[in-house]
């Protein structure tokens, strides 16, 4: 894997917020200063737990920090000092996850005697081995463990103890016979290898094989090989047209494959890979075949959870095959990454995640191999990467900025410099066992390099070589896929180009998706009030120096800048303010800014305004929608109020007693017909007499009046009601007083009754005069006059 790390340094810049606030219809503004000293950023571990955290480190420390909750055994993810994102997947794990903690990928194998297995010290996913002896008798061959999935493969014969030589596992079946379990090399499988020492050895595995087949009853046959395997629960083995088995969960997700099993002779040399090299190193055929090796796809077939392998006949047959011979099925879990090296010319075959021809020549060769001399046997050969990367599919074309493949080359024919050439090829078949010379096509020329990678050369030695990838990463961003094959073409006119590159290649994609449409445009002062789109809604403010605001985000969590823009209503051109980009603030912050005076808002004035992010190189796909308003920080007239006739009971008058104890009455307040008033919107009220609850609000009706209720009065006297409008803007008028009395009950008619004789009660209250006729044949009593010893009233 290769990293970049950063170090440049920058000042910290502290900003002071300016507020605009509203009391009454004044406006006044004040400075808040922020004099909290900043926080000391730590720099030291350059990782935060997710994109908003990580950016606001790799800001603050001006590097590159990764995310760790992207973070995969392949696959890592950062916020970089540009503001933007990046993704970098490796074909051989940079890290594995052991224990809650991740630590560097070890293959190495060791073995656990309390547990009676032989573990993998990291793994990307655990891993076991036969202990063999009486201790692994009755265990699986392998288990691999997977996000709670288990995959246990049984080998037919019983296993000595192993001698265990770094990541092998050596089992020595009889004579001639071994069988070496290799972790492969990017740990996440086991590959088993029966090694055949000649034709007799061939013979006495078949009988070892037989006689296992009568104690389990087996029904295969000869040299077939039956791997059992156990699953966990919610898993079943598939095999596809390719003779690749899964096994699979129940959303028909692999967890687990054995790659189509394949056999190989010793027919290769050990001869230096390429006329006049000096490196020589013993090909190791415990793992893959060499060049020039016979090399034979094997037969498999499935029988419930038996996986049956069927070695090649003709090979084990054919006088001309040069023992040892090697058979090799393979087990593990999916990987994002494949490597593959296709093959035409001197012999057939496809090799799957190779690995170095030997210790001292590293890799694989793409060219023309031409001299048997040189290279065993004549062929053609190229190298493809496959890389599944987690996220490249949510991207446009257009927000790769930039992609670039790095591969470890390690060899070239001679020390002239010759070009290579990545291509983005076809997925054919996934990439595996399946592709072959002529179903991987080259579709699209990328990047190349003109050099030679020899250390022995004085231009050009050797180490990693990067590739344009940009318009591979571009197409599949547009094809909203992950996957992204690149392989490596050299001229096969002759051997001149031919190099030899590692499998342990990276990806590294820059990217910078635009912010997000500025969100909730809203005013916050003088009052915080919605904005609308819609001109006969717009809100009236009562400020020519209002503070609007939006929501500023971005989709990879960066930092955002807003822009925001006020004009003329209906007339774009006729900018009365533009802020320019502000000052950036965290992913989804909210930015307030206030109108400057020097925008020359005026009162009365139709205006829109909207915004627009910017994260430093790009801007927000558009700006947000017109918001319009209207200024207005004229004062309304003060309302009128007239009482509602006919009373219900009671009218109340201006200045006038009316009504009595217990008598409601209502009045009709009225905005009036100036313009300043024309955008009442609701009224203030309240009767001074303690016993009435107020101040109480109500909302103007189309015509700009509204009806109250006086509610029936309990004490008769002096009642004032003070009513205040108020305009859309918040600004209210001055407030109308209108006074009226509740009166005290009067006598309408006095009777005295003191007449004594007669027929009828002189009334002597006064106009118009009632007088009381009584009839019946009542008798006349002393009045109260005479009762209380008084001669008159």
């Amino acid at each position: 894997m290769l990293s970049w790390v950063k170090a440049r340094w920058r000042g910290v810049v502290a900003a002071s917020a300016v507020v605009a606030l509203v009391a009454g219809v004044g406006i006044w503004s004040a400075v808040q200063l922020n004099t909290t000293p900043p926080t000391a950023v730590d720099c030291s571990t350059l990782e935060a737990d997710t994109f908003t955290a990580a950016n606001a480190l790799s800001q603050a420390c001006d590097a590159d920090v990764e995310v760790l909750a992207e973070r995969t055994p392949w696959q890592s993810s950062f916020a970089t000092a540009e503001n933007a994102g990046r993704l970098e997947v490796t074909t051989i794990p940079s890290r594995v996850l052991v224990d809650g903690e991740w630590t560097t990928l070890d293959p190495t194998l060791v073995a656990d005697k309390k547990n009676g297995t032989i573990d993998v010290t990291a793994p990307v996913f655990p891993m076991t081995l036969n202990a063999g002896g009486a201790v692994g008798r009755g265990k699986p061959l392998g288990s691999i463990t997977r996000d709670g999935h288990q995959f246990d493969v049984w080998f037919p014969l019983d296993l000595p103890v192993p001698v265990l030589s770094e990541s092998q596992a050596i089992y020595k079946l009889d004579k001639g016979i071994r069988l070496i379990v290799s972790v492969n090399v990017d740990a996440t499988g086991f590959l088993p290898v029966v090694e055949l020492a000649d034709a007799d050895a061939a013979a006495r595995f078949t009988a070892l094989l037989d006689a296992a087949r009568k104690k389990s009853g087996g029904a295969s046959s000869g040299l077939d090989i039956e791997f059992a395997t156990d699953l966990s629960d919610g898993l079943s083995l598939t095999i596809d047209a390719e003779n690749t088995i899964h096994a699979v969960d129940a959303e028909d997700e692999a967890q687990f494959v054995a790659t189509p099993p394949m056999m190989w002779d010793s027919s290769g040399n050990e001869l230096p890979i390429h006329a006049g090299v000096t490196e020589v190193g013993l090909t190791d055929r415990t793992r893959s075949p060499a060049d020039g090796d016979q090399i034979a796809p094997m037969g498999v077939t499935l029988s419930d959870t038996t996986i049956v392998v069927a070695p090649d006949a003709a090979m084990l047959q054919d006088p001309k095959t040069v023992w040892p011979v090697y058979i090799d099925p393979a087990f593990g879990t999916q990987s994002p990454t494949k490597w593959v090296a296709v093959r035409t010319g001197g012999y057939t075959g496809t090799l799957v995640n190779w690995g170095d021809i030997s210790s001292s020549m590293l890799g694989q060769g793409t060219g023309y191999c031409q001299y048997a001399s040189s290279c065993n046997v004549v062929f053609y050969q190229r190298l493809v990467w496959r890389f599944s990367v987690t996220g490249l599919g949510n991207l446009a074309g257009s927000d790769i900025t930039a992609a670039t493949f790095n591969v470890d080359g390690q060899h070239s024919y001679n020390c002239s410099s010759q070009t290579t050439t990545l291509f983005r090829t076809s997925d054919i078949n996934g990439l595996g066992t399946g592709s072959n010379w002529n179903n991987v096509s080259w579709l699209q020329a990328l990047g190349n390099r003109t050099e030679a990678q020899r250390d022995s050369c004085v231009y050009g030695g050797k180490g990693f070589r990067g590739f344009n990838a940009l318009a591979g990463a571009q197409w599949a961003a547009d094809n909203n896929t992950d996957v992204l094959n690149l392989g490596l073409y050299v001229s096969e006119a002759n051997m001149t180009p031919w190099k030899r590159f590692r499998h342990n290649a990276n990806l590294v994609v820059d990217y910078n998706r635009a912010p997000n449409v500025p969100a909730s445009p809203q005013f916050t002062n003088p009052v915080s009030t919605v904005c609308t789109t819609v001109l006969a809604d717009r809100p009236s403010i009562a400020s020519t120096t209002p503070t609007i605001a939006v929501t500023s985000s971005d989709p990879d969590a960066t930092t955002v800048s807003t822009k925001f823009e006020v004009t003329v209503q209906g007339d774009a051109t006729t900018v009365k303010w533009d802020s320019g980009n502000l000052v950036a603030m965290a992913n989804g912050s909210q930015r307030a800014v206030m109108v400057p005076a020097s925008a020359g808002l005026i009162d009365g004035g139709v205006y829109q305004w909207r915004a627009r992010a910017f994260d430093g190189s790009k801007y927000s796909t558009s700006w947000s929608p017109w918001c319009k308003f209207k200024v207005d920080t004229s004062a309304p007239a003060a309302p009128t109020v007239t009482p509602v006739t006919p009373g219900t009971p009671a009218v109340y008058l201006e200045n006038v007693p009316g009504g009595g104890v217990g008598q409601a009455g209502k009045f009709t307040l009225d905005r009036g017909t100036t313009q300043e008033s024309a955008d009442v919107v609701r009224f203030t009220y309240e009767f001074t007499n303690a016993v009435y609850p107020g101040p109480n609000s109500v909302i103007v009706d189309g015509t700009g009046r509204a009806v109250i209720d006086f509610p029936a009065p309990t004490t008769t006297g002096p009642v004032t009601l003070k009513v205040i409008s108020y305009d859309a803007g918040g600004i209210f008028s001055p407030t109308t007083e209108y006074k009226f009395t509740v009166a005290a009950p009067i006598e309408d008619a006095i009777w005295t009754l003191d007449e004594g004789a007669g027929t009828t009660a002189a009334d002597t209250a006064g106009e118009p005069a009632r007088p009381l006729t009584v009839s019946g044949g009542a008798d006349w009593v002393g009045g109260p006059h005479t009762l209380l010893g008084m001669l008159s009233l």
